[in-house]
């Protein structure tokens, strides 16, 4: 629910519950509203799922993650997301705008409603800052031409939309990362290069479902014009290994004269143990 809420994809209000559930709907009031907010805070709700019928009772703390539908995303073209905030109760937030002064923060939200809040309790609980915008392109977000991975045995691996390589959260060094891509070793991943794409970044990091046994040698391959012949495969970047528990290394590669780039992960020691490798919120740059 959380990737369907930051894809932006629902058409109805959610509701995800501890026990795995999904309500979709509307949002409404508490069926037995005079019951549903104490002195200090809210209860319950209801969540309508036809017109004809009676909003379902959902009790604030049954319920894991709310989402509501952007209904007004439509009347409102060419406006995007370009941010996300992560607090450290594990929610999410979108907002369309931030506006910071000395004394406040202001918000506007995906639905067009703005939240106000004193400067210095604004970031208290904030953990993280993910921009959206601003020319950041990311790789998840394009569809590959083409992805392969040779297991060191029998067993192949998807490839990870931001997601690591066994289908978790991106997670290095204790921090959550929302965008990026999670590969096995010896695996290969293909995105055609626009006219647009100015250079390519990312974060190299093992996921930290390796532990300290994970080891990995990441590679970026680039097919540059040539004149007057066809085009070719170039070596542009290979890391030294990085291992288990080391810290996500940046890097930054010139796309000038680049019509496609390859990602590639192989094995370093003790085969393809644990070589959760992630290619951290990677990206291409204006």
């Amino acid at each position: 629910l959380v990737r369907t809420i930051l894809d932006g994809r629902l058409v109805r209000d959610a509701v995800q519950l501890h026990n795995g559930d999904t309500i979709f709907g509307e949002l409404t009031e508490a069926p037995d509203p005079a019951a549903s907010r104490s002195e200090f805070f809210l209860q319950r709700f209801g969540v309508r799922t036809r017109a004809d019928r009676t909003p379902i009772t959902v009790a604030v703390d049954d319920a894991v993650a709310v989402s509501f539908r952007d209904h007004e995303r439509a009347e409102r073209p060419g406006r995007d997301r370009v941010v996300w905030l992560g607090f450290g109760d594990g929610s999410l937030l979108a907002a369309d705008a931030i506006d910071a002064d000395s004394r406040t923060v202001r918000l506007t939200l995906a639905c067009g409603q703005q939240v106000t809040r004193p400067a210095d309790e604004a970031w208290e609980d904030v953990q993280f800052v993910q921009p959206i915008g601003a020319g950041i392109d990311y790789l998840s977000d394009r569809i590959a031409l083409g992805y392969q991975h040779s297991p060191f045995l029998e067993l192949k691996r998807p490839l990870g939309i931001d997601r690591n390589v066994l289908g978790g959260r991106l997670r290095c060094a204790g921090e959550v990362h929302l965008k990026g891509l999670g590969m096995a070793t010896t695996s290969r991943v293909v995105f055609d290069v626009t006219e647009a794409d100015r250079r390519f970044a990312a974060e190299l990091a093992l996921d930290d479902e390796a532990g300290r046994l994970g080891s990995a040698v990441f590679r970026v391959f680039l097919e540059k014009e040539q004149d007057g012949a066809a085009a070719e495969w170039h070596a542009a970047y290979t890391s030294e290994i990085v291992r288990g528990g080391d810290a996500p290394r940046p890097i930054s590669i010139d796309l000038t004269m680049t019509k496609r780039i390859a990602l590639i992960v192989d094995f370093a020691d003790h085969g393809d143990r644990r070589d959760y490798a992630n290619w951290l919120n990677a990206r291409f740059l204006p």
